[in-house]
């Protein structure tokens, strides 16, 4: 029987979810799904993502996150790829091909992305129309480690285990664990103390500060993700995650010079938590250089404090190169494959000249895996 693609549904997340487990990707609940696919308040009309059907059972997936663009004097809409998922071993080469091709062709979005790819697409993409983008800034990241002895202890046991050699838990007597106090609320408590008066917590911002902290920035010529109050509460609010988070803005006389959001996460399953910047805006101009050094300052202090073995943050070639001087210098951690992607419908040249993206311009934000102890 012909196998079809169709939009995905709510009845679908059960075998979504056993999909994302065979490809070994960061497991998400039916309400984490449910959250990804059908919460986002700049989707639309469009899909939040489809599926590949043969013989009544789902065989594939691929998700369609869709945000506004704001430009000096025009919004784009961009449709981004992710968790593109087959059945391994049923018949679905052809599922995963089909599926990203659809995404690909879709009506309605002035350019559609992918801004963080695995290997295999590297290679399927381009083949399909997409090309690869940006380059080495693709596939570089910055890292501060901040827990050192955690992160060599976790190195060692890796290596050891992955020779087939004893590993000795060095890193279970180092874990986040502490007796008589549970680690989500330890974390969400260390993670918001000692904030400046003029750093608040994103909670504390209304929808006409975000609005003229964008307008700011898009006056200067470039073109950012729309960064609403529904967006970022969109963002905050992943029911998957009991704590292990921050957002926080610089503010001035009542208007924002710069906003940063980072979970903690794991990228690997026996890693150790990392605290990952999920989100990063700063305001051009010395001011908002300033602001943006300070807030990225204090988050790898919240990380050091915290016990977390580094802080992570993608895409820095999308910020003036003065917000990271006078910070300690950071490692710079290289990938092989192009991990972004872009095929743009609108022929307007600002959008090939003008936007540059940035960490929250991706999936970053829902696609690390969380620590079980943060559930």
């Amino acid at each position: 029987m012909a196998g079809h693609i169709r939009v995905v549904a709510r009845d679908d997340l059960a075998r979504l979810a056993e999909l994302i487990d065979i490809c070994g990707f960061p497991d998400r609940d039916r309400a984490g799904w449910d959250w990804v696919l059908f919460g986002n308040p700049a989707q639309g009309d469009a899909p939040p993502g489809w599926v590949y059907e043969e013989a009544g059972t789902i065989l594939g997936f691929v998700g369609n996150l869709v945000s506004d663009f704001i430009g000096p004097d025009k919004t784009y809409r961009g449709a981004m790829g992710h968790t593109l998922v087959t059945d391994v071993g049923n018949r679905t080469a052809r599922a995963g091909i089909r599926l990203a091709r659809h995404q690909l062709t879709q009506s309605g979005p002035d350019f559609c992305y992918t801004l963080n790819n695995n290997t295999l697409s590297a290679v399927i993409l381009p083949r399909l129309g997409y090309q690869a983008w940006l380059g080495a800034d693709a596939r570089e990241w910055l890292e501060w480690v901040t827990a050192p002895v955690r992160l060599a202890a976790s190195t060692v046991r890796t290596r050891l285990k992955t020779a087939g050699l004893p590993a000795p838990d060095w890193f279970g007597r180092m874990a986040l664990e502490r007796p008589g106090d549970p680690v989500a609320a330890r974390l969400q408590r260390e993670m918001a103390a000692d904030w400046p008066e003029d750093m608040p917590g994103l909670d504390t911002v209304g929808p006409d500060a975000l609005a003229r902290f964008r307008d700011r920035r898009t006056a200067a010529g470039v073109i950012v993700r729309d960064g609403s109050a529904a967006d970022l509460g969109w963002r905050r609010s992943d029911p998957l995650r009991a704590g292990g988070q921050v957002w926080r803005v610089v503010r001035r006389d009542g208007d924002i010079l710069a906003l940063i959001g980072a979970v903690v996460a794991k990228m690997e399953v026996d890693g150790p938590e990392a605290l990952d910047i999920v989100e990063l805006a700063v305001l051009p101009g010395a001011d908002g250089v300033r602001a943006g050094r300070d807030l990225i300052a204090r988050v790898l202090q919240t990380a050091r404090r915290a016990g977390l073995a580094r802080v992570r943050l993608r895409f820095a070639a999308s910020l003036d190169s003065a917000v990271l001087a006078g910070l300690p210098r950071p490692l710079r951690r290289r990938q092989r494959h192009d991990s972004c992607h872009i095929a743009f419908h609108n022929p307007d040249p600002a959008l090939r000249q003008f936007w540059r993206p940035a960490a929250g311009d991706a999936d970053f934000f829902f696609a690390q895996r969380v620590p079980p102890a943060l559930r």
